[in-house]
Parts: C-alpha cells; sequence; structure tokens
C-alpha cells in the first residue's frame, strides 16, 4: 500500500485528501474511490493513453516538500 495526496480535483478525488493505492503490475497503481468502490488505474510511466500517477497525486515527501517550497523553505 502506498498514501497518496490528490493534487488536483478529478474522477471524484479531492485536491489535498488522503488516498491509499496498491502497486499492481511493474509500472501501475490501482486506487479504489471509497463511496462507491470505483478502481482507477495510474501509470508510474508516462504512454500514450495512460494516466500518469505524477500528474494528480503526490506522495507524502513530495507533498511536504511542495509546502516547504510554498512558505520559503
Amino acid at each position: 500500500m502506498i498514501r497518496l495526496i490528490c493534487k488536483n480535483t478529478h474522477n471524484g478525488f479531492k485536491k489535498g485528501e488522503v488516498y491509499e493505492g496498491v502497486y499492481m503490475q511493474p509500472n501501475t497503481i490501482m486506487i479504489i474511490r471509497e463511496k462507491d468502490r470505483k478502481k482507477f488505474f495510474y501509470g508510474l510511466k508516462r504512454g500514450p493513453g495512460v494516466d500518469f500517477i505524477e500528474t494528480w497525486f503526490w506522495t507524502p515527501e513530495e507533498w511536504r516538500e511542495e509546502k516547504l517550497k510554498e512558505i520559503g523553505i
């Protein structure tokens, strides 16, 4: 399991909310939206027709770095 923070509201995911993902196959993360148990798949690598995980989610470490940059640290 991996914890992820949403960068931008999309597909029922809300910006700033924490979600849990599961690594699937070698290059995919699956996130299940809790309200309706719908599954979404995001690629770990850019590719045609693939939602890239870095476009939509931060890891907690990436989120922390972004917040520190915002306040100038």
